[in-house]
């Protein structure tokens, strides 16, 4: 009857690798799902972000720029002025053609 100590302890043994193993592949499965979810989050992303940047093309348009300053009243300068903050002065700019 001494081997009945060793048959236990093999048996024991195995057990606890058995469900190691078992607690080790649910925890791969779980981070499994998770990279999954992971993924589906950054595709999505990536989508609005290619959505985002050609909505952003397509304003930054010289046509669409114009349309839009003319729908808010601005019009073309005519000459370019320059404020210098610590003292407000203002600095004009030479237009081309020497005017």
């Amino acid at each position: 009857m001494p081997r009945t100590p060793f048959v236990l302890s093999v048996i024991a043994l195995i057990a606890v690798g058995i469900v190691g193993l078992l607690v080790l592949n649910t925890a791969i499965n779980e981070n499994a799902y998770t990279l999954q979810d992971l993924h589906n989050g950054q595709t999505t992303l990536d989508s609005t972000e290619e959505r985002l940047t050609d909505e952003i093309a397509e304003l930054s348009a010289p046509g669409n720029l114009a349309a839009a300053a003319e729908r808010l009243g601005l019009v073309e300068a005519t000459d370019i002025t320059y404020l210098r903050l610590p003292d407000g002065k203002e600095l004009k700019m030479p237009t081309p053609g020497g005017n």
